[in-house]
């Protein structure tokens, strides 16, 4: 009855610490760009051939499912990571339970439900917090020696993120440890029910009075040798089954992309770079860096002091105690598994970020579950072993007179009487796991989504994605004029493109918004100058800031004015310098060309015309003849005299 109260209580709350941050933050870079791949997968494309994304679209097409249900938002981005995060509780309780008892299940749920780093992860629209649902089902299933459901939720783990494959040991491993105890427990429970079937028989022959076909012993017996043969290969089979249940359609959506496309496995290789096995040099200075990461699996000194306190007293009752090896098993492999892969992100290229450690966290909650189990005593689990049926009668018979005893499907759990100190162990744990959760949950951990560097992003992008209002002449009727087409926006960008194709998806779909890149100040100045007809805006953030951008737009007599300034974030339009007023540029009615005074003369076209420039005279006369001139000017009091002959072509 504990079991479920505290589950219960711990879901709620992990709910409640991790809705804080819904919507208080804009998106980082790559969770815009899942946001944006899943408007563009549901709007667009779903096979995304011109853009192409570089993960597999199981986590796209959750993201594009939540905003058909709720509206293309980033909460709604957000909430689809906050369920996988709470969901995430439950599955890690009833592993444990299942491993080690009750006493595990509900220490491991406290562990998670208040770890920071699971809190820092759930608001966000990153691909692990699904991941790592994914792969605790996984386990769950290996757990109970489920093969089709473990290969089932590990493809689903390999289609939300690549680094579902290293989630492939872990699973095998607890399915081979699952289906052990399954089996050993089958024989538990069905050894007295075949004995008494068995006497049932013979009692039935006896009154039938009928002969035992003996011959029928062999194929029995041959019957169950080639099951004990075949089990593992059928179960095998079940297990890929499940997995390529998941795997098989999105490897044929895949296909039919890769005439045009590359698959998001190729991409992700090219993006994220080749893994490498690096140089021992270098191991050092990047085992500083991950373990500094991974310091904020608890965030709290206090918090990794209580944990190595429980985990060396389950290892010293291991070692001083003959623990039952059903139950140490699983808390080996986890702990190999985990240094495994610590061990794997130092010494091999993998990309320093904090994200990567977050299947972390629900192993810390499991080997927490289990050192508070052996410690403290709480529950036994039993696994038969050969010959041990006296001893298993034994401790049955004990438990019967002595102690409650709990049965279930596939195991038996002896409720021993628990220690008094265990609530204060509870209570005390809870002390000191709830001041870094409620940092996490109030953002005050360097990990997770945004903690105040793109805050204002979202009103400066509202503001470019605004149309422009079209003005129409007084004097012309709206019937017989339309309006012209709004004219185009440009925002230039240096580090927000991400950010910008999700928040401006409807404006850059009705082409008001044209985004460009630029390298350097230089390239933007260019690219304005040749633009003068639209209108150029760029948004400066005062933590990246565009250098030498003035002196490059002054040289090309371009200036920035300021538009708004919201957070950390600063909008800005290019326009072009004043300049001072000239007479060569004052538009009058008359041409700008000299105008010819004169009277024409005798000839057919011979007129004579005289100008005065800068007190110079300039006359000239025509011949009589059609083709003959004489031309006469004076410049300067200087004369220049031409003639041209009688010939016409002269």
């Amino acid at each position: 009855m504990a079991f479920p109260m505290v589950l219960t209580a711990a879901v709620l709350a992990g709910f409640v610490l991790r809705l804080l941050l819904l919507d208080r933050f804009p998106l980082r870079e790559d969770e815009a760009i899942y946001a944006f791949w899943a408007r563009y997968g549901r709007e667009v494309d779903w096979r995304f051939l011109q853009v192409w994304p570089d993960k597999p679209p199981i986590f796209i097409a959750a993201l594009a499912l939540a905003f058909e249900a709720w509206g293309a938002s980033p909460a709604a981005a957000r909430f689809v990571n906050i369920a996988a995060s709470v969901l995430t509780i439950p599955v890690i309780a009833v592993t444990a339970r299942r491993w080690w008892g009750p006493g595990a299940g509900m220490a491991a749920a406290l562990a998670l439900t208040f770890s920071p780093f699971a809190i820092s992860f759930a608001p966000t629209v990153y691909t692990d917090p699904l991941l790592v649902l994914a792969g605790s089902l996984a386990f769950c299933a290996a757990a109970f020696g489920r093969p089709f459901w473990a290969g089932l939720w590990l493809g689903a783990a390999i289609m939300t993120k690549q680094q579902g494959l290293l989630y492939v040991p872990l699973v095998v491993a607890g399915l081979g440890i699952g289906l052990t105890q399954r089996r050993k427990d089958a024989k538990v429970f069905e050894k007295d029910s075949s004995t008494q079937r068995h006497r049932d028989a013979e009692m039935r022959r006896e009154y039938l009075h009928e002969t035992p076909l003996f011959l029928l012993c062999e194929p029995l017996q041959l019957r169950a040798a080639a099951s004990k043969l075949y089990a593992p290969l059928r179960e095998t089979l079940i297990f890929l089954g499940g997995l390529l249940l998941v795997a098989g359609p999105v490897l044929w959506w895949d296909s039919l992309r890769w005439a045009v496309a590359p698959s998001p496995w190729d991409l992700g290789a090219q993006n994220v770079g080749a893994l490498t096995l690096l140089p021992p040099a270098q191991w050092p200075g990047r085992a500083a860096a991950w373990l500094a990461l991974a310091w904020q699996l608890q965030a709290s000194w206090p918090v990794w002091l209580l944990l190595a306190a429980v985990l060396t007293g389950a290892g010293l009752h291991v070692a001083t105690r003959r623990a039952d090896t059903g139950a140490v098993w699983p808390a080996w492999l986890m702990a190999g598994w985990g240094v495994a892969f610590l061990a794997l992100h130092v010494v091999t290229s993998v990309q320093v970020w904090d994200r990567y450690l977050l299947p972390l966290a629900p192993v810390l909650a499991l080997l927490a579950g289990w050192g508070v189990a052996l410690i403290g005593g709480a529950t036994v689990w039993v696994t038969p072993r050969r010959n041990a049926g006296d001893r298993l009668t034994q401790r049955r018979k004990d438990a019967q007179t002595q102690h409650a005893v709990r049965s279930t499907q596939h195991a038996v759990y002896f409720r021993l009487p628990a220690p008094a100190f265990l609530p204060v162990l509870a209570s005390v744990a809870i002390l000191l796991l709830a001041p870094p959760a409620f940092a996490a949950a109030d953002g005050r951990l360097p990990v997770g989504g945004d903690h105040g560097a793109y805050t204002g992003l979202e009103d400066v992008l509202a503001l470019i994605a605004e149309p422009i209002s079209n003005l129409q002449a007084p004097n012309l009727p709206i019937s017989q004029s339309p309006p012209p087409p709004a004219p185009r926006t440009v925002l230039y960008h240096h580090n927000l493109g991400w950010q910008a194709q999700f928040y401006l998806f409807d404006a850059l779909a009705a082409a008001r918004v044209d985004l460009r890149w630029f390298p350097s100040a230089t390239a933007l100045a260019d690219n304005a100058a040749k633009t003068p007809h639209l209108r150029r805006y760029l948004v400066e953030a005062d933590w990246a800031p565009v250098r030498n951008l003035p002196l490059q737009l002054a040289a090309r007599r371009l200036r920035l004015e300021l538009v708004q300034r919201s957070g950390r974030f600063t909008v800005y339009t290019i326009a072009a310098e004043p300049s001072a007023a000239a007479d060569w540029r004052v538009c009058t009615p008359s041409a700008p060309w000299p105008v010819w005074e004169g009277a024409k003369g005798e000839g057919r076209g011979a007129p004579t015309s005289q100008f005065t420039i800068d007190d110079s005279q300039f006359t000239i006369a025509r011949g009589e003849g059609r083709g003959a001139s004489t031309s006469r000017f004076t410049i300067d009091d200087s004369q220049l005299r031409g003639a041209k002959g009688e010939d016409r072509h002269d």
